[in-house]
């Protein structure tokens, strides 16, 4: 699977997330954290997802068939890099993807931005 792929999968649950962080924070400045596991043809994937409290932001962890040992440890997204020894020989692939949606006015217009970003990645099967 590409790994564009992989974060377009995550990209839906991370924008709720985020947008309901920034409509429901009622000014708590605790970052919100989230999991799913999702089954379809595609294999199972991990999303192990947090809402930036202070910006319309958000960051996951997308772990392709995860092995049930990497379900149960609880991964945490919070240091935004890929725990790759626990992930090693216990997944098919994995991503870091750093999310941003919001919206800006130009020209009295609102755009709406959604971008994303692969900021790391495991492939077990591929020599570095």
């Amino acid at each position: 699977m590409k790994l564009e792929r992989l974060a377009t999968i995550a990209k839906p649950i991370v924008k709720g997330l985020v947008r309901s962080h920034t409509l429901l924070g009622d000014g708590y400045r605790d970052d919100w954290n989230m999991r799913t596991l999702i089954e379809g043809n595609f294999g199972r994937v991990l999303i192990v997802a947090r809402s930036i409290s202070t910006m319309e932001d958000g960051y996951c962890n997308v772990i392709l068939n995860p092995s049930e040992s990497v379900i149960a440890n609880r991964i945490s997204c919070g240091d935004h890099c890929l725990p790759k020894d626990m992930l090693r020989r216990n997944c098919d692939l994995a991503i870091g993807v750093w999310f941003e949606f919001y919206t800006k006015g130009r020209g009295g217009a609102d755009c709406i931005v959604e971008k994303f970003a692969i900021i790391d990645k495991y492939r077990p099967n591929v020599v570095k």
